[in-house]
């Protein structure tokens, strides 16, 4: 769509470059300098009530994640590919009124 110019713009994270561009299939793309956007909601996974094993299917998901969070890797996976990114922590918000809290 951005390379037909059919749209302006597209929504990605920041990604891990240096200078946070991303290029795929010949598209060049690079952030609006000084400009992000938060994103709220969380992510998950569905896991079937009816399944036999769908208890104990989410308390072993919940269970890791609580280790992955505890041992950091959660923060550490966001920061390499580009979601949490220092390089644009003082850039300004356009749309403040979704909370750091609600947002990845």
């Amino acid at each position: 769509m951005v390379s037909s110019q059919r749209i302006d713009f597209i929504l990605i994270p920041f990604t891990s470059s240096a200078n946070l561009s991303y290029d795929t299939i010949g598209i060049h793309l690079e952030p609006i300098p000084n400009v992000k956007i938060l994103l709220a909601g969380s992510r998950g996974w569905a896991v079937s009530r009816t399944y036999p094993l769908g208890r104990e299917t989410y308390m072993i998901l919940e269970r890791g994640l609580a280790q992955l969070h505890k041992q950091g890797i959660i923060a550490r996976a966001y920061r390499e590919t580009g979601v949490i990114n220092s390089k644009v922590k003082d850039w300004r918000i356009i749309n403040p009124q979704v909370t750091a809290t609600s947002a990845p």
